[in-house]
């Protein structure tokens, strides 16, 4: 098969992640695979970059270019001028954003099709939103190639927003909705245009509708997004298994540099202390209630993905460490914890928490989104709710005060990723879903 994935980026993100695996498998497998993004990053020759900015008017394409390469250099003030300038060359587009309308303008969109060598059998989406992609493609885009689309978030069934927190206004067409800040954020509620523009693009587009779990599958049958479904599967994302794997644990903390005899609590996510989701002030305040408690061991809260200074709380540290690429680096880590907290306020289906389990490392998580499917609650790791300190206070004591638990939850939790998760078992079901919707199309 030719298979032409899409996603916003093709190195960082949970999403990446998932189109990175699966694009290296399909060739790996002897498909053609391609991966067009709205960001390169990595120097893989299949990986194209969408070409937004070469197809606008000139004025505009040389302002855009320029402000993305100020970013990337990370200077200050400027990217805002040169994103002022090409304002002004897009004149209706601006008008557009300042009144909340969300931003589909990026012609590259309309010529996803030509960018391999060849036109695609399979055109598979991941991510949508970011600022890469113009929604209204998908009609024309999906009645010529048979089109798959993965859902990682919520953002293709709402007026704006990729994680609904509660908020139930997607059902009956948003308007007057409560947080416009929510990612991605928009300026004015125009909530309710957007989730109608999006009503009418699904109602004229063919899409074979993917989720990782049945908590996000329940969600799209019953939204906006099934005008559009052709057919709809739920699988699970999966890890790789030979670098994801239980290991020594002593061997790890020396790799690391981390002490042999802290109790370490992990947690593993991008921009740990800023995103509103990850609930960083609730893994916060458990360790400040932890360390109010009589305690044997000293504790360290590990968090990958953020850098910032050590803090201290009581006896017990909060380490942060910058974001990985190295993923045997990040396996040992999972390796090197005793347990992996996922206090989220929201979430699809982590990643990171398969990544800990594979590992063989119990996981402590929110009962939220798709993550009930992810564990077996008492077995595995445990649920609690969100928000829970003195939940998750609670399990972490009985972890500690009870070696055989701690043993046998490191064991299930490795074998339950062995025999849900695994990488390879994601491939085969992308693939064999591949083959039944170009059968239908026949």
């Amino acid at each position: 098969m030719n298979v032409l994935q899409v996603n916003f980026l093709d190195t960082m993100g949970g999403a990446a992640r998932i189109a990175w695996d699966l694009f290296r498998g399909y060739q790996e497998r002897g498909h053609e695979s391609y991966l067009a993004v709205g960001r390169k990053s990595s120097n893989e020759k299949n990986v194209i970059e969408i070409p937004n900015d070469q197809m606008r008017n000139p004025w505009s394409g040389l302002w855009r270019s320029t402000e993305r390469r100020l970013v990337e250099k990370r200077i200050r003030l400027l990217p805002g001028a040169a994103r002022f300038l090409a304002n002004l060359g897009e004149s209706r587009r601006w008008r557009e954003q300042s009144a909340g309308i969300e931003d589909f303008n990026f012609p590259g969109s309309f010529r996803l099709l030509g960018l391999p060598p060849q036109q695609p059998d399979i055109l598979h989406f991941h991510v949508l939103h970011g600022g890469y992609f113009d929604l209204r493609s998908l009609p024309a885009l999906s009645s010529r190639v048979p089109t798959v689309v993965t859902h990682h978030d919520e953002w293709m069934m709402t007026g704006h927003c990729a994680c609904t927190l509660g908020c139930e206004r997607w059902r009956s067409g948003c308007g007057q909705c409560p947080d416009l800040s929510i990612y991605p954020a928009i300026r004015r509620d125009a909530t309710a245009a957007n989730w109608l523009r999006k009503r009418e693009i699904y109602q004229k587009s063919r899409l074979n509708i993917v989720t990782p779990c049945q908590w996000l599958m329940d969600r799209l049958q019953g939204s906006v997004v099934q005008d559009a479904i052709v057919d709809a599967r739920v699988i699970p994302n999966g890890v790789d298994l030979t670098i994801f794997s239980p290991g020594d644990q002593k061997a790890a903390r020396q790799e690391l540099g981390l002490d042999e005899d802290v109790w370490i609590n992990l947690f593993v996510g991008h921009g740990v202390a800023n995103n509103r989701f990850k609930d960083f002030d609730t893994l916060l305040a458990t360790m400040v209630q932890f360390g109010e408690r009589p305690q044997q061991r000293k504790q360290l809260l590990l968090c990958v993905g953020e850098q910032g200074e050590d803090r201290r709380v009581g006896e017990n540290i909060i380490r942060f460490v910058k974001y990985q690429t190295d993923l045997h680096k990040v396996a040992a880590f999972y390796r090197a914890a005793d347990v992996y907290v996922h206090a989220t306020r929201a979430d699809t289906f982590p990643t990171s928490i398969l990544e800990a389990m594979a590992c063989g490392t119990p996981v402590i998580a929110t009962a939220v989104g798709g993550i009930p499917e992810q564990i077996e609650d008492g077995v595995t790791g445990f649920l609690v709710p969100p928000g829970g300190i003195s939940r998750i206070v609670g399990c972490l004591e009985r972890l500690q005060e009870d070696e055989q638990l701690h043993i046998a939850m490191r064991a299930a939790a490795a074998e339950f990723a062995v025999q849900k998760f695994s990488l390879e078992a994601m491939i085969e079901n992308y693939l064999s879903w591949y083959r039944k919707v170009l059968e239908r199309e026949v």
